[in-house]
């Protein structure tokens, strides 16, 4: 069917809005929703529910997709399963790619908008999983102090994982709750600290789970060796954060840049309301909108990765 029929085609644009809009309303609730069930415990994931998407499931896991896909749901803290997750980012792409085809009559626009709407969710995800991380990272020197002040008081480590798990707040009282809850079911300490690893692929935990791994069984002084590996991840960080300092010309570039198109537009419209008739009352025009902010946002992400320094 041509473009200039499809939106011709008033019942047909209205059955899929309604079907597009429909799916988009009942994901955000259904997220929403898991959100109020359990407010007070917003690290861990829920207890089982039912599948609603078993067939998806089912596929998913024959594939061996639905384990990683499952992890990075955890690693995020996004409380969907992963057929759940697929659903939302092919929502957000056929929904994106709809906008884009309804608004400028353009199907390169339309394409182009399927294409941010799918990478969007990825984008979110991949946000959320960084925080977290981060946030992780950041709590872990006080936690090793807390697991070293622990074993120097006779506590066994098992008893010192509770009491980080007690004492210290969100992400990692969350991880190393859910370990220390493994190993009362029976699960091997190696195991349980290997799964909050690959929960938490952080390069301190792993060195931490190593330390660990090894001294328990030769009887060393773990607490000694803890509190030496907190100095280096004190020292780490305080190197972070001078190399924050000086890439923080390249982050404000990157912010001034994003904002100096949508304030020149912003000034222009108050000199002169008409000034982008043209671009709003053509197809052409509004493809060349849409085209312009996904290329300030992909100008953003490329500073963004070339002002990130790994230590």
């Amino acid at each position: 069917m041509p473009v200039n029929s499809f939106f011709t085609n008033a019942p047909l644009v209205s059955i899929v809005s309604f079907v597009l809009t429909t799916s988009l309303v009942f994901a955000v609730t259904e997220v929403w929703a898991k959100r109020i069930r359990d407010p007070a415990a917003p690290d861990m994931m829920p207890g089982p529910r039912p599948d609603t998407l078993p067939t998806v499931t089912r596929w998913l896991s024959g594939r061996g997709l639905e384990q990683r896909l499952r992890r990075s749901m955890i690693r995020a803290d996004l409380r969907l399963r992963p057929a759940e997750w697929l659903l939302l980012c092919a929502g957000s792409g056929v929904f994106s790619s709809m906008v884009g085809l309804l608004l400028t009559h353009s199907i390169v626009t339309g394409l182009l908008c399927g294409l941010f709407g799918l990478a969007l969710p990825q984008l979110i995800r991949a946000q959320r999983q960084e925080a977290r991380q981060r946030k992780f990272e950041e709590q872990t020197p006080d936690m090793l102090q807390l697991l070293t002040a622990s074993l120097r008081a006779g506590h066994s480590f098992a008893q010192a994982m509770e009491m980080v798990a007690a004492e210290m707040p969100p992400p990692l009282a969350a991880e190393f709750a859910w370990a220390a809850g493994e190993t009362k079911l029976g699960v091997p300490l190696e195991t349980a600290l290997g799964r909050m690893l690959e929960r938490v692929p952080s390069a301190d935990l792993d060195l931490i789970v190593t330390a660990i791994l090894i001294q328990l069984p030769l009887g060393g002084n773990l607490a000694e060796i803890l509190g030496a590996i907190a100095e280096t991840i004190r020292e780490r960080v305080r190197v972070q954060g001078e190399v924050r300092t000086l890439t923080a010309e390249g982050r404000l570039s990157a912010l001034v840049l994003m904002l100096l198109a949508p304030a020149l537009v912003f000034l222009l419209h108050l000199r002169n309301p008409d000034y982008f008739e043209p671009l709003l009352a053509t197809a052409l025009g509004r493809s060349l909108i849409v085209e312009a902010v996904l290329g300030q946002l992909l100008g953003a992400f490329l500073i963004k990765k070339m002002v990130e320094l790994e230590v």
